[in-house]
């Protein structure tokens, strides 16, 4: 695993072995739109990837868990052939907590497992999505599991 630390390294975690940082215009050619990841990690072997974003949506760790259930609903309604959707929340680095759910969804050419993680840095929403292939399950479960784990946020606010 390889450590990756952003925004002054107010935010922390490890992505396994085998992924590489895209360039902004790479990013660029994934996301077409305005709605953009600010980091975009990819194993280019297999098309797994990591994105984490800055949302300028204000968040207390009070309204976490229904902001959360928000984006789960929200998914459900508009992501291909949504289904075993999870939701949990964890606390991290002893003082923080993280939102999360994970589903399984269906796109053109392939079939995803996909996490979705909201946490709260200096008052407001930071995103990361990590998805794999559902072929890649066994192996890559677990491996965007421990970049979940070891996810710390560090921010003057609580």
């Amino acid at each position: 695993m390889n450590k990756v630390e952003l925004w002054d390294s107010k935010l922390r975690f490890q992505i396994p072995e085998g992924f590489e940082e895209l360039s902004k215009h790479e990013i660029a050619k994934y996301y077409t739109s305005s709605l953009k990841p600010d980091f975009l990690f990819e194993n280019k072997s297999n098309g797994a990837f990591i994105a984490v974003a800055a949302l300028e949506r204000e968040l207390t760790a009070e309204a976490l868990q229904s902001r959360i259930q928000e984006y789960a609903a929200g998914y459900q309604r508009v992501v291909p052939n949504f289904a075993n959707c999870q939701i949990a929340i964890r606390k991290i680095n002893d003082d923080k907590v993280i939102g999360m759910f994970y589903y399984t969804s269906t796109t053109i050419n392939r079939n995803l497992l996909n996490y979705v993680v909201l946490g709260c840095l200096d008052g407001k929403e930071v995103m990361m999505t990590l998805h794999c292939n559902i072929e890649d399950c066994p192996e890559y479960a677990e491996k965007l599991m421990r970049t979940v784990n070891s996810l710390e946020i560090f921010d003057a606010i609580g």
